[in-house]
């Protein structure tokens, strides 16, 4: 596909998945934008609802409450299951990529989660390490059917000999979307100000498009890695058989 496993080759593939997926990251970056930021909006406390004299809970307040929790339980759901369509979509190059994995995916999402939170603990050093080697695990758990502690490994196999290409390009894109999100978060603040009131639905917006787009680029680049260590775990595989 690209040849050697190096930053370049590995940037390329991020650009080359973006580019070849950009019908599915419109779609997903018009549902979970403004999925994002009503999320943002009621968790930031951006939305407050009215108290009794003497700051009692009274019926309405509570119903309101519900309401809310439930609007972020549902965004939760949506997040969940356009998250996998989105990853799944840029695997398997099409909008329909079916949800046959989706229960293996949230189970390697949270272990993957809690495995690099708690790398991060250690002194954030083994973090990096687990997510350089982790970094295709979602997905092979996608493309193949193996369980979390197959697709683990096959990140790992992939990955081995490849940690610092990997960890140079993954540096590049990380950097590269903080200067989006930091230019994305100036205009919030602007128009935070400049809006007054009505500033905190758009600034909630604003920054649901900056986490989103950073979304897209993240999957990205775990797929091409993925793409691209796959051809050239395949190709040597094949010259030894």
């Amino acid at each position: 596909m690209y040849g050697q496993v190096n930053v370049s080759n590995l940037l390329s593939a991020t650009v080359d998945t973006i580019r070849n997926n950009l019908q599915l990251a419109g779609i997903f970056l018009a549902i979970m934008i403004p999925v994002s930021a009503v999320m943002t909006y009621f968790q930031g406390g951006g939305q407050t609802f009215g108290m009794s004299a003497g700051f009692m809970i009274d019926e309405s307040v509570m119903a309101q409450g519900l309401v809310v929790l439930a609007l972020l339980l549902v965004g939760v759901v949506v997040s969940i299951i356009a998250h996998y369509w989105l990853i799944a979509g840029m695997v398997r190059g099409s909008v329909s990529p079916g949800f046959d994995r989706i229960l293996p995916y949230i189970g390697i999402s949270i272990l993957y989660g809690l495995g690099v939170i708690f790398g991060f603990i250690l002194l954030i050093v083994p973090g990096i390490i687990l997510m350089v080697r982790w970094v295709a695990v979602l997905p092979a758990v996608i493309d193949r059917d193996r369980d979390a502690i197959g697709s683990f490994g096959d990140s790992f196999e992939m990955t081995n000999g490849h940690s610092w290409s990997v960890f140079g390009a993954g540096l590049i894109v990380v950097i590269g979307m903080m200067v989006v999100s930091a230019v994305i978060g100036g205009v919030a603040v602007g128009v935070g100000a400049v809006a007054g009131g009505a500033g905190g639905i758009l600034m909630s917006a604003i920054a649901a498009i900056a986490e989103q787009a950073t979304n897209v680029i993240g999957y990205a680049f775990c797929v091409g890695a993925y793409n691209l260590m796959r051809d050239r775990t395949e190709t040597v595989t094949d010259v030894f058989e």
